[in-house]
């Protein structure tokens, strides 16, 4: 492959969903389409991107239109409109990120199945703008996890939020935000709920702080103690050896001459 791509420089600035931020990426493939009217003109642009942070290759798509733009202002202070870049990913950017207990592999939810796999599914309806099949996720997540806590399936949620606050997996200060958790998933299940993007997250703080008191915290609890149980032995005071005695007990020679 050459080094440019349709006359383009073979770099290209993007956001990389695997690194997190904008970096600099290599241009593995290009395509554009757009067209005109009387009045109007668009552009969309397809773009193959490998990113020179972490290797990881992704799809950018840019769109542009002559009526979407923003002001600016040059030298001279005359304004003018510069069309706007609407860019488009997949994989799709993270509209939220994962708590670092998440993305540990082999612990924690990782682990565990059922709730890993629903997890992983809310996370991806959340990214993709899907905000009531994320409201529906949420109830589902809590479901899932409540069943993994040995609450049995077929009880009420008000019953299964008593048996987990008895249980101490819910705080007691938390009992109400776990119910609107809970009434939020099941308003968008039956009643078409779609909750704004800054409830959907009050939404996931609370089960996330769930998942990390139910889950997480007794793991890394049973972790630090069984560390600790094994540093015992090594770092425990023992007796000292007892000094030998001098088995000369002879005083020793006079040294002053007869």
């Amino acid at each position: 492959m050459s080094d440019k791509i349709s006359g383009l420089p073979e770099r290209r600035r993007a956001t990389c969903a695997d690194c997190g931020g904008i970096r600099n990426c290599d241009v593995l493939g290009y395509h554009k389409v757009d067209g005109s009217d009387e009045h109007t003109w668009w552009a969309t642009e397809y773009y193959v991107l490998r990113c020179r942070g972490c290797d990881s290759t992704f799809f950018q798509k840019v769109d542009t239109h002559s009526e979407d733009t923003e002001p600016d202002f040059d030298d001279q202070g005359e304004a003018y409109f510069t069309p706007v870049e609407r860019e488009t990913y997949y994989p799709a950017l993270a509209h939220r990120p994962r708590p670092e207990w998440f993305k540990e592999t082999g612990k924690y939810i990782s682990a565990m199945g059922p709730l890993d796999m629903s997890l992983t599914e809310l996370y991806a309806a959340i990214d993709a703008n899907l905000h009531m099949l994320s409201g529906i996720g949420i109830r589902t997540v809590f479901d899932i996890a409540s069943e993994q806590l040995d609450v049995a399936t077929h009880l009420p949620f008000a019953e299964k939020i008593a048996i987990l606050v008895a249980r101490q997996f819910v705080e007691e200060e938390d009992r109400d935000a776990i119910t609107v958790l809970v009434d939020a998933g099941s308003a968008a299940a039956h009643r078409g709920f779609r909750p704004t993007e800054r409830q959907l997250n009050h939404l996931m703080d609370v089960l996330e702080h769930f998942l990390d008191q139910a889950f997480v915290r007794p793991q890394k609890r049973g972790r630090m103690n069984f560390e600790m149980r094994n540093l015992g032995p090594s770092v425990a005071k023992k007796p000292r050896p007892r000094k030998a005695k001098n088995k000369n007990t002879s005083p020793p020679a006079s040294d002053v001459s007869e």
